[in-house]
């Protein structure tokens, strides 16, 4: 075996096993700007063949904004997801100063960006619902492929930043929506979002 033999086969060993504790495993990189369809079963949204939740893909709350991945509505309220494949990288949140702003990073990198859209998505279906002042509008960050800390949900401001299983948690705990509400919600937010 050559020299760059071995380092080839030894940085795949060292990728494996930083993957091996992932239940993903490593997840291939997406192209950028492409949208990986967030299947309903993946999240835990459909259990014993009945659809609990309502799903919308690949909507526009204003033109200026980018576009939202997924909008989930259940009884916890409204749920905006996008989604960013990641390889195997660590995921953590810090704050630049002690009452900074937190950064999110992404193994190495600054990845602040990712959330930073959702503070006017979030605002802009707020005023879209002004007839459903009881459907709580929350935005979650989804990274599948991704390390996260065992004990703790990661937050950036009012955002989340989760794998899919605890988006999961968050989506199908105890809400102030009842399954009619949450229907009449979702068909209102199909009709307004572009």
């Amino acid at each position: 075996m050559g020299g760059r033999s071995l380092v080839r086969a030894a940085r795949s060993a060292l990728a494996l096993a930083r993957c091996r504790g992932s239940p993903q495993g490593c997840a291939p990189r997406a192209v950028p700007g492409a949208v990986t369809p967030l299947v309903a079963s993946d999240l835990g949204l459909v259990r014993e063949g009945e659809q609990r939740d309502f799903v919308l893909h690949r909507r526009l709350a204003r033109p200026d904004l980018p576009v939202l991945d997924h909008v989930i509505v259940a009884a916890t309220g409204v749920w905006l997801v996008r989604r960013e494949h990641v390889r195997c990288a660590r995921v953590t949140v810090r704050r630049r100063h002690l009452t900074g702003a937190p950064t999110l990073r992404i193994g190495d990198r600054d990845r602040t960006g990712l959330v930073r859209a959702f503070d006017e998505q979030v605002t802009a279906v707020r005023s879209m619902l002004f007839d459903f002042l009881d459907a709580p509008v929350q935005a979650a960050l989804l990274l599948p492929g991704a390390e996260f800390p065992l004990l703790r949900t990661l937050t950036v401001g009012d955002h989340l930043v989760v794998r899919p299983s605890q988006l999961a948690t968050h989506v199908h705990a105890r809400g102030p929506l009842r399954r009619s509400r949450a229907r009449e919600v979702a068909q209102a937010l199909d009709a307004r979002l572009d």
